[in-house]
């Protein structure tokens, strides 16, 4: 049965991004009913009138704008279009094309589907024929088609556009343990992903970090392996990507970003024809505008996590979902 205008914190399924909306949407004068808690289905009322939003999906975006911003492919074709700086990409349908297309882009590479989010299925710092090959068998076996691109050295940011305009900026850091000398570093990330603030889901802060190649990869370039034991205080990297989905952490950057880097976002943001998005941007300096040579807009997505901006693990938290409430009751009430 739903439940309305209570205290939101009862239901524990309910993910943090619900959380932080429904309260902000309740001291901001509207009425809230959880309809599906496990789903994120939500009915907002103001003054009589009444939307649903579905975790970070909103009525202010259209489906064709989500299904252009969902389509990596689509989404480099408009960047690139309008001069912005993105990763030397192409689109391959088969694995022996890959193979060939792979020559032309500089390695390390990335291989990663057209359509997908929190980095599933994507392939990073790949260096040789045979993971491009067992890379792209696996994304093709669900997929018609697979992007290949060169690995952008720098910084992972996430910035957030409500209503068109920049609203704040994260840092997003790759999963990693800190040695005590004494365990593995497999029981590190044992001991880790016991911590309170992580959690499978989104109802925690931080989420686990579940072991795969990525993180075997990753240690072999340091020489290291889930059974190596660190000397005390090392600080061990796990992965090449800062994904928050794949267990990397936050440090917030909302002050620090280049002007010329915000209008760029926002300009990214309305080639795609949203109003509300989270911009992924790789950057080697974040303070300087992004040109060429300082980093490119790698992704766009239609439906970001907020709360991490709440609750970055390292910084000030930004209330993002204020922001969001008055957006809504600007346009879609």
């Amino acid at each position: 049965m739903p439940t309305k205008n209570k205290n939101i914190d009862w239901f524990e399924c309910l993910e943090q991004d619900m959380v932080i909306l429904t309260k902000t949407a309740q001291k901001n004068g509207l009425d809230v009913e959880v309809l599906m808690p496990k789903k994120s289905l939500i009915r907002l009322s103001l003054n009589g009138k009444s939307i649903l939003i579905k975790a970070t999906k909103f009525p202010t975006t259209s489906s064709v704008a989500r299904s252009m911003a969902d389509d990596k492919a689509v989404t480099y074709y408009f960047l690139k279009r309008a001069g912005i700086h993105i990763p030397k990409s192409k689109v391959v349908n088969s694995v022996e094309e890959g193979i060939k297309i792979a020559d032309k882009i500089p390695s390390p590479w990335v291989i990663k589907p057209i359509v997908g989010s929190g980095g599933k299925n994507i392939t990073a710092h790949i260096k040789n024929s045979e993971d491009i090959r067992n890379t792209l068998k696996n994304i093709l076996a669900n997929s018609e088609e697979a992007i290949i691109q060169n690995w952008i050295d720098g910084d992972d940011f996430r910035i957030l556009i409500v209503n068109g305009k920049y609203a704040a900026a994260l840092q997003r850091i790759p999963a990693s343990i800190t040695a005590d000398g004494k365990h593995t570093i497999k029981k590190l990330i044992e001991i880790e992903n016991k911590k309170d603030y992580r959690a499978k889901d989104y109802s925690k802060p931080l989420k686990t970090i579940y072991l795969d190649e990525e993180i075997k990869r990753k240690l072999e370039e340091a020489g290291l392996s889930l059974d190596s034991i660190p000397k005390k205080s090392d600080h061990i990297q796990l992965r090449f990507r800062a994904n928050h989905a794949l267990g990397g952490s936050t440090k917030d950057a909302t002050d620090i970003v280049h002007p010329q880097t915000r209008k760029l976002s926002e300009k990214a943001a309305k080639i795609l024809d949203l109003n509300f998005a989270g911009i992924d941007i790789l950057a080697k300096d974040i303070k300087k505008p992004l040109d060429e040579k300082n980093g490119v807009i790698n992704e766009v997505n239609a439906t970001p996590l907020i709360y991490f901006h709440h609750l970055p693990t390292e910084g000030k938290s930004r209330d993002v979902a204020s922001k969001i409430i008055e957006f809504l009751k600007e346009k879609a009430f």
